[in-house]
């Protein structure tokens, strides 16, 4: 104020408190100063550290506070709450990995630990590793003084990972304890992402490993995670190329065409893409299919039963009663036609239709030193069949190149540092589009595999140098479901089956199954569960044959299928009912016996054959003369040069009753053998080793064609031609191409029945196209006259005979 004057108090405003008023003369001005009040201030006892969430109320006690006229303050008021300051102190978590950048809340990586900052907003001196809770991992190495603390956090699998400070855990110089940290939430992942790779037509599924005729297909890679860089550059392929790729995050798409009819693949090889830890990808299981846009065809060699009964035909190929592949021809799915002669069709119709029994054509491709074991694959990706035989006692393992018409090149995988190869198992193992080979070597003890470099030129790995024991069986199988190939590999001398765990990188880690095992287990889902089973043979004396039921971890338990003397075995639905049976032959009994599952595992047995198969060893399923069921295929292995080494196989009418034929029964020591399509027909040939004969020999599948019954009206005369023609839509061959109804190959004359010659003036001869035809039977004559004059003819094949009338 200015020169002020005299000031007074009182109470202005009413309050009951004094009041200030003053003049300031200079100022020319008159000022009122409200007193406010400053409330009292009053001590509080708290018991623990206030956190900020508390409400303290103050109130008036009864009759205790009193204004200046007498009135007592209520005890209820309002405007007398306040909320408590938090005291506590605050704990940050922060982290970095080992290049020292920092790994924020909430991410993935693939660190192998963490370093941990604990950082608090007040000094502490009772602050230690037991305060902090984890999960997913451990922490050590923990120090620090005042408000920064550090630790190394260690995960213990792949999975989320929390580090966590309770609140409550530690106080400050003045007592002060903590409040709860915002919880470090970090996902450690070190698994290699990895894509499945499926197709359609576009609008239904193509299996892999099928036949279509579809000219393109639509892919779909499906991964297991997001992943980043993933382009249609990582996408290898063989027997065609993809276009139109596209997708994002965990889904992509393209189309393939195919380069021609031929059998194709497409693979994705390791290490092109990652995921958001930046794992490199492991390869995927390559998806393989064959085109085949040609549709089966009426082949040379229709011909007429000499009694005019049946007409036989043959296809191209195997042929089925619908475009899916499945399904036995029937008699609608053909039409006769008829000219000239006199006969006519009684029915246009084949009154029955039967498959032909077919022959087997012997050819020995090689002559390996002690073969042994022998597998069929297109090795060089060229679109025929190639041989890899494990020479036992020449200690090699060779490959026999196809040129395409069955004419082989031998070469060699390996020959040296291996000391008798016994079991070969070719397979992209690796999952790079070429095709490599896994290989059990006997007195080595070990198991080894042969790396392609894609020009068939192998490198040795080994999986297991110390087996503890003779390497007897191999098989390449996912067993664990992770979209890698594992091995599942037994031995002869510790009678130990092991299976061996891939990494994704070829990288493998031993578990034994079981004990007591031999002779080359299959891998099939049996119970269907959904997990692979192993059904085998033990090799503990009693040689019971068994299956190891998957829990789904790989963990398996033993059930007993037979005790009787089981050799190797084969596992297919024999009965067609829906589920798995066993085939196997029996060593001892010199038998072929099949093992109906009643579909929970309960097995019944029946004989296939019951003599003549001394030292029965092999024994494979197929359907050998293409009627739609599925036959048998034995084979012996005495080891003694004897006729006892043989092949047969057994005819299954359809209702699991066999006939058996020999495909050949001059062998010496055959071990292994394979039902294979050699020749691209799509029927079963075969090919075996035999180790005492130093050969490898295949079989192909010669094709009798199908009997069709003919009715007929009226005696034919010879001059009748008959045609046989696809029905429409109503052939197909497995890739679902229907057999024209315009054929070629598809006519042939019928033979002269019961012919009679009529003397009537003029001269008349009849005949047959093939003298091995003629049958007196079938010739009523009447009157001989002047059988002098008889005409000849060039072709020897012909029975001509004239009469000639004369007055």
């Amino acid at each position: 104020m200015n020169y002020p004057g005299q000031f007074e108090l009182l109470d202005i405003d009413g309050d009951k408190d004094l009041d200030m008023v003053s003049a300031a003369r200079q100022g020319d001005e008159i000022k009122f100063y409200e007193n406010v009040d400053g409330g009292y201030v009053l001590g509080l006892s708290l018991s623990a550290t206030p956190n900020g969430s508390e409400t303290l109320t103050v109130n008036p006690t009864s009759s205790a506070i009193f204004d200046v006229a007498g009135n007592a303050a209520s005890t209820s008021q309002s405007n007398n709450t306040v909320t408590l300051n938090n005291q506590r102190i605050s704990m940050t978590i922060t982290a970095v990995n080992g290049s020292s950048s920092a790994v924020s809340d909430g991410s993935t990586t693939n660190d192998a630990t963490l370093t941990v900052t604990f950082t608090s907003s007040a000094a502490t001196t009772n602050f230690a590793v037991g305060d902090v809770t984890v999960s997913g991992g451990a922490l050590s190495s923990f120090s620090g003084s005042g408000t920064t603390y550090t630790a190394t956090f260690t995960p213990t699998a792949d999975g989320a990972t929390t580090i966590d400070v309770a609140a409550g855990t530690f106080t400050d110089a003045s007592g002060y304890s903590n409040a709860a940290a915002t919880q470090f939430n970090w996902t450690y992942d070190v698994t290699s992402p990895y894509v499945a790779i499926t197709a359609t037509d576009g609008s239904n599924a193509v299996a892999n490993n099928s036949t279509t005729n579809d000219a393109t297909l639509s892919l779909t890679f499906t991964a297991n995670e997001s992943v980043t860089g993933f382009a249609i550059g990582d996408i290898g392929t063989f027997g065609g190329s993809v276009s139109s790729f596209s997708g994002s995050g965990s889904s992509y798409t393209a189309t393939f065409t195919p380069s021609g009819e031929r059998n194709t693949g497409i693979y994705l090889p390791k290490n092109t893409y990652t995921d958001i830890a930046t794992n490199n990808n492991r390869g995927s299981l390559p998806f393989y299919w064959s085109y085949d846009a040609t549709a089966p065809t009426i082949v040379s060699g229709t011909s007429v039963a000499s009694d005019n009964s049946t007409v036989t035909v043959k296809l191209s190929e195997l042929v089925y009663d619908t475009n899916s592949g499945s399904g036995a021809l029937e008699v609608g799915d053909f039409a006769f036609s008829i000219s000239g002669g006199s006969a006519t069709l009684a029915s246009a119709t084949p009154t029955s239709i039967s498959k032909a029994t077919p022959s087997f054509t012997a050819s020995q491709i090689a002559t390996p030193n002690g073969g042994l074991s022998v597998r069929t694959i297109d090795l060089d990706l060229d679109n025929d069949m190639d041989f890899i035989v494990a020479a036992f006692d020449g200690d090699a393992i060779l490959w026999y190149e196809n040129n395409g018409s069955q004419s082989f090149t031998q070469r060699t995988v390996a020959s040296s540092g291996i000391n008798a190869p016994r079991e070969i198992w070719p397979v992209d193992l690796d999952l790079d589009g070429d095709m490599d080979i896994i290989a059990g070597i006997y007195y080595d003890q070990d198991l080894v595999w042969f790396e392609n470099n894609g020009s068939q030129s192998f490198t040795k790995r080994t999986v297991d140098g110390s087996l503890g024991g003779n390497a007897n069986s191999v098989l390449a199988v996912d067993l664990d479901g992770d979209n890698d190939l594992d091995i599942v590999c037994g031995t002869y001398s510790s009678s130990v089956l092991f299976w061996f765990e891939n990494d994704g990188s070829q990288s493998f880690t031993r578990y034994t199954i079981a004990s007591g095992l031999t002779a080359s287990p299959v891998a099939i889902d049996l119970d269907e569960d959904g997990d692979l089973d192993l059904v085998g043979r033990l090799n503990d004396g009693s040689e019971k044959i068994v299956w190891w039921e998957n829990n789904g971890s790989e963990s398996f338990t033993l059930n007993q299928i037979d005790n009787s003397k089981g050799g190797l075995l084969s596992v297919a639905d024999l009965d067609e009912d829906g589920d798995y049976d066993i085939i196997a032959t029996d060593v001892t009994n010199g038998h072929v016996n099949w093992y109906a599952n009643n579909g929970s595992e309960s097995f019944t047995k029946s004989t296939i054959d019951n003599s003549g198969m001394t030292s029965a060893y092999q024994v494979e399923v197929g359907d050998i003369d293409g009627d739609g069921d599925l036959d048998v295929v034995a084979q012996t292995a005495s080891g003694n040069n004897t006729a006892d080494d043989k092949i047969v196989w057994y005819a299954n009418n359809g209702s699991e009753s066999f006939t058996e034929y020999d495909v050949d029964t001059d062998l010496s020591y055959p071990y292994r053998f394979n039902l294979v399509d050699i020749d691209g027909d799509e029927d079963l040939d075969m090919v075996t080793a035999a180790r005492q004969g130093d050969e490898v020999v295949w079989y192909e599948n010669v094709d009798a064609g199908y009997v069709l019954g003919l009715s007929l009206s009226g005696t034919p005369n010879g001059s009748e031609t008959i045609t046989v023609s696809p029905a429409s839509s109503a052939i197909f061959d497995v890739a679902g191409n229907a057999a024209s109804t315009s054929q070629s190959n598809n006519t042939a004359s019928l033979n002269a029945s019961n012919y009679v010659l009529n003397l009537n003036g003029s001269n008349e001869y009849a005949y047959y196209a093939d003298n091995s035809n003629f049958e007196p039977s079938n010739w009523s004559i009447q009157a001989w006259i002047d059988p002098s004059a008889v005409p000849t003819n060039s072709d020897n094949d012909y029975f001509i005979h004239k009469i000639k009338p004369t007055d």
